[in-house]
């Protein structure tokens, strides 16, 4: 489209090919053809190298770009083995760019969750020169894990996400086309749960706030006008910081409804009540800071969680 280079309609030729029966297969197609699928496999893998548009969306008369530039993608680790390599495997599908991939792990108590991980490195899809997995000896937390994923980020495109949520194909290449517009500062998608009927936006969003903390991604300007987020944040309310502060810069922070992932469920919160019980106390902590900081009333939620330490 760039080049300037179209099919007119008023110019038509007609090709005889043996497809349409309409020549013979000769000697060339029919030594070709056991080579076809893996020639397709090879020139799909080849095709992201120089396609400026992505294919599929064309076709239907959408216009998304695609090589816009390097992507990191930092994701927070806590158990919850079954769910992350479910992540894993869906993030390395359905993600369109080459990226780095930075996992912080704190300090999971599962066995299994550190073999997953380690076993991760191994993997030829990997690549060790351009990710990073951290085995924290101390606990981060979701703010203090996110920190430093962050921190360590190199990309053009910083996406952050959790260990238990599945892609929808080539929802990376969406989020980015959304920061490209103006006064964008942060990309977010659409969100589906076991019992939603269909993916859910910014309207169906619990607490209101314009941001989903499951996943979200910014540019490398961005980030540096959000992060680092405050350590008196210990894990619920970050994302709220962060709408919080895109609103004081009044910048916006949008969903996207073509791109979206499916929530197992807080499958590390849960963990982390069944290991140490003080899940909903770091939550209230975290309510009672955040109004503090930015004078937010957070009562409706210090009333659910109250209720749930049966105060």
């Amino acid at each position: 489209m760039k080049r300037g280079a179209y099919a007119h309609s008023q110019a038509i030729v007609n090709h005889n090919h043996w497809v349409n029966n309409k020549a013979k297969k000769d000697l060339t197609y029919t030594n070709a053809m056991p080579l076809l699928d893996g020639d397709m496999k090879t020139y799909c893998r080849r095709r992201k190298r120089f396609e400026q548009y992505l294919f599929d969306e064309l076709y239907n008369g959408n216009v998304y770009r695609v090589n816009q530039g390097k992507l990191s993608i930092v994701m927070a680790s806590y158990n919850a083995p079954d769910a992350l390599q479910k992540t894993l495997a869906s993030l390395f599908a359905n993600t369109y760019h080459e990226f780095e991939l930075i996992i912080i792990d704190d300090v999971s108590t599962n066995y299994t969750t550190k073999a997953v991980l380690s076993d991760l490195i191994r993997k030829p899809y990997f690549n060790k020169d351009r990710s990073y997995i951290y085995f924290s000896d101390k606990k981060l937390y979701t703010t203090g894990a996110w920190n430093l994923g962050v921190s360590k980020a190199t990309g053009d495109y910083i996406a952050v996400v959790n260990n238990d949520i599945t892609f929808s194909k080539n929802w990376d290449v969406y989020l980015m086309n959304e920061l490209d517009k103006k006064d964008v500062m942060l990309a977010n998608p659409y969100q589906t749960d076991d019992g939603e009927k269909k993916p859910y936006g910014f309207a169906d969003r619990a607490g209101g706030i314009n941001i989903r903390g499951t996943c979200f991604m910014m540019n490398k300007k961005s980030c540096k006008a959000l992060f680092p987020l405050p350590k008196d944040l210990i894990m619920w309310f970050s994302d709220y910081w962060i709408a919080y502060t895109i609103e004081k810069l009044k910048k916006k922070s949008n969903f996207v409804e073509k791109s979206v992932v499916y929530n197992m469920g807080s499958k590390s919160s849960i963990d982390l009540q069944k290991d140490t019980g003080v899940l909903w106390w770091i939550i209230r902590g975290d309510a009672m800071r955040f109004t503090e900081m930015t004078g937010i009333d957070t009562t409706h939620w210090r009333n659910i969680i109250n209720e749930r330490l049966h105060l």
